[in-house]
């Protein structure tokens, strides 16, 4: 008699929980860009920046970036990001 053994293919995840403060208006406020490195997603983050400012009332913009669009960002921008900006926008692009 033959028997089938049956595996799960799904491995365990880890689940890290992120609390962030959450903001009323960004009017007055500094907000945190980051370029994902992909085609035209500086052309975004240039026209968020400027709609930003004139229709929300965003005080000042900061940039980060990733090496390049296959890579994450790293620690040290994250970090910098998350100190300066209080509220973030992350341009994929294409």
């Amino acid at each position: 008699m033959a028997s089938i053994q049956t595996m799960n293919p799904v491995g365990e995840v880890a689940v890290l929980e992120i609390r962030s403060r959450s903001i009323d208006s960004l009017t007055g406020r500094t907000v945190a860009l980051m370029d994902a490195r992909k085609v035209n997603s500086d052309v975004f983050l240039a026209r968020a920046e400027k709609l930003l400012k004139e229709q929300y009332g965003v005080a000042a913009v900061v940039y980060g970036g990733k090496p390049n669009s296959g890579r994450g960002a790293p620690k040290e921008v994250l970090d910098e990001l998350g100190v300066k900006g209080e509220a973030a926008i992350v341009a994929f692009g294409d």
